[in-house]
C-alpha cells in the first residue's frame, strides 16, 4: 500500500517479475532523467536530480511469500540488462540502513554505497541533504 499512489498516478516505468503461474512476485519502478519532473512532483526533494546516464530505482517490493529467494537481486539485474536500459550506466536507489534484506539484495546485484541522504524536520518542513561517502568495499559486509 505504501506505493499505491505510484500506480494510481500512472507513474512509468514499473517492471514486474512473475512466477511460473504468472503471479507477480516482485515490482520495481525505474525513473530516467527525462522523468526528473515526475520524480520531483511525486517525491519532492527526496532524491537528487538525475543526470544523463543515471536512473533511480524506487518502490521495489518482493511479495512476502517469495522473500529470501534472491528474487530482488535477480530481478534488478534483469532490469539493468534490458536493451531499453542500455543508455543507463549508473543506477541509484536509497534504502534504510536498517533494512538488511534489501541491502543484501542490492549488494548481490552489484550496488555499493556512495551517498547518504539526511532528512530533518523543523516546523513541519522537511530538509533533505546528501553527503557523498568514500569507502572501499572489497567483500560483503553482510552474511
Amino acid at each position: 500500500m505504501r506505493h499505491i499512489r505510484l500506480v494510481e498516478e500512472d507513474i512509468p516505468t514499473c517492471y514486474i517479475a512473475e512466477n511460473k503461474d504468472q503471479q507477480a512476485v516482485f515490482r520495481q519502478w525505474v525513473f530516467k532523467p527525462n522523468q526528473n519532473h515526475r520524480v520531483t512532483s511525486y517525491f519532492g526533494d527526496l532524491f537528487p536530480e538525475l543526470n544523463h546516464g543515471e536512473a533511480l530505482l524506487e518502490g521495489g517490493f518482493t511479495h512476502p511469500n517469495y522473500r529470501g529467494q534472491r528474487i530482488m537481486a535477480k530481478s534488478i539485474l534483469n532490469i539493468i540488462n534490458l536493451d531499453e536500459n542500455n543508455d543507463i550506466n549508473r543506477y541509484i536507489t536509497f534504502v534504510d540502513k536498517n533494512n538488511l534484506a534489501s541491502l543484501k539484495g542490492l549488494y548481490r546485484a552489484g550496488f555499493r554505497p556512495y551517498i547518504l541522504r539526511h532528512e530533518s524536520w523543523f516546523l513541519f518542513k522537511r530538509e533533505v541533504s546528501f553527503t557523498p561517502i568514500y569507502i572501499e568495499i572489497d567483500k560483503p559486509v553482510f552474511a
